[in-house]
């Protein structure tokens, strides 16, 4: 934990980068799991007619 608060502290703009792509990685997983799940009642009506 210290050593994130150096790094931080010694290079602001490397850690703002950091942040914000893992903050985009974050969301775009919520976009994926967002799209799965609106695409899962389909799915089941598919193998329910079976």
């Amino acid at each position: 934990m210290a050593l994130l608060v150096w790094w931080i502290r010694e290079s602001p703009a490397e850690a703002a980068l950091a942040v914000r792509q893992g903050l985009e990685m974050l969301r775009q997983a919520a976009e994926s799991v967002r799209i799965f799940l609106e695409q899962l009642p389909s799915l089941s009506s598919l193998t329910s007619q079976r």
